[in-house]
């Protein structure tokens, strides 16, 4: 009777559980939008591994926290599907350079024959170890590169872009990303993304550090 007794009294437990669960969850909704964004190649003579790498570069992310309550992001991620098989990947930090008269961090992406700037460059999981409080309506907002799988080559057979916004009460927001034709450019024109040592010139131009290589 007694183990009767004890069982009902579990079970009476289990919905108020799940209620107290429910509550101690924060509400939320993140609105997410990017801007400048491309295929190129990585650029790291320095590591085997990561050189030559098909990698994903996102000049800028805008997460909006939409909920009416404080909220912190945890992570921003990349999910995708190549031959069928789903993968998922952190961004990589990679080396700024502030430009002489702005002072502002910046990358390269480069063919040897041209340089592209891109301007303002914030690393996204720099910026997620602050934990900085988002308020309802706050936005925050970096940059990020993504490395493909060493195997990945061809840009055009990756499917389903996400990116992927988690918090620390647990909650995920998936955000669906529609490839646009003219991100196959930076490839198509050679384009790399420097992850060496570089500097800028006064007259804006780079000096590189480490010998450039045409093709990974």
């Amino acid at each position: 009777m007694e183990t009767i007794t004890l069982i009902i009294a579990i079970l009476g437990l289990i919905p108020i559980y799940y209620l107290l669960r429910t509550k101690s969850k924060k509400r939320y909704k993140f609105n997410l939008d990017f801007k400048n964004i491309t295929f190129a190649k990585f650029w790291k003579p320095s590591n085997k591994n990561l050189d030559g790498r098909l990698c994903l570069v996102v000049n800028t992310i805008n997460v909006v926290n939409g909920s009416d309550e404080p909220n912190t992001l945890k992570s921003i991620t990349l999910s995708y599907r190549f031959k069928k098989k789903k993968y998922q990947t952190d961004s990589y930090v990679v080396a700024t350079e502030e430009l002489p008269k702005s002072g502002e961090p910046g990358i390269v992406l480069t063919n040897k024959e041209s340089n592209v700037v891109l301007v303002g460059w914030e690393n996204v999981r720099t910026k997620l170890n602050n934990r900085e409080i988002l308020n309802p309506g706050s936005v925050f907002s970096g940059s990020a590169v993504f490395l493909f799988e060493q195997h990945i080559t061809n840009a055009s057979e990756i499917q389903k872009l996400c990116f992927i916004v988690h918090d620390y009460y647990g909650n995920k927001s998936v955000h669906p990303i529609a490839v646009q034709k003219e991100w196959y450019k930076s490839l198509s024109a050679g384009f790399f993304l420097i992850n060496e040592p570089f500097a800028f010139k006064e007259d804006g131009s780079i000096e590189v550090k480490t010998s450039f290589r045409k093709n990974a």
